[in-house]
């Protein structure tokens, strides 16, 4: 019986052994990304950008608005070309807005901005953690 469960346990190794070698490597992925949130007197934000694939998914949240917010947006930078490359106004209510699907070029870097403005100026701003797209 000693035998037996010994000749079982090294077969359990085997098999594991295997099964990590023999795992097909994976496709390049996409880096960095997460999300950033700023306070400021005039407000709270929080920015967020991930991937998928070739898309790139930025998204946003008005935590605190101040009161005089006119309107907001959530836009994605595409850091390598300094353009931006979408916009959407979202208003000035709190909530989550997004995410935004958005296809990517790839190798390039992209961060998401959620900024608040009044009538005369721009209140606050969040960047996110830059995203390198890989796919």
């Amino acid at each position: 019986m000693k035998v037996h469960k010994s000749v079982s346990l090294s077969m359990a190794a085997v098999g594991a052994v295997a099964a990590v070698v023999l795992v097909p490597g994976t496709a390049d992925a996409s880096s960095g990304g997460g999300c950033h949130t700023q306070s400021s007197g005039m407000g709270k934000l929080e920015s967020c950008i991930s991937a998928s694939g070739a898309y790139l998914e930025p998204d946003g949240y008005l935590l605190v608005v101040a009161d005089n917010c006119e309107t907001t947006y959530i836009e994605l930078e595409d850091v390598t070309t300094g353009d931006v490359v979408l916009r959407d106004s979202v208003g000035c209510w709190p909530g989550h807005y997004g995410p935004f699907a958005y296809k990517g070029t790839n190798g390039h870097k992209y961060a998401t901005i959620v900024v608040t403005y009044s009538s005369s100026s721009q209140l606050a701003i969040s960047w996110s953690p830059v995203e390198t797209l890989s796919y």
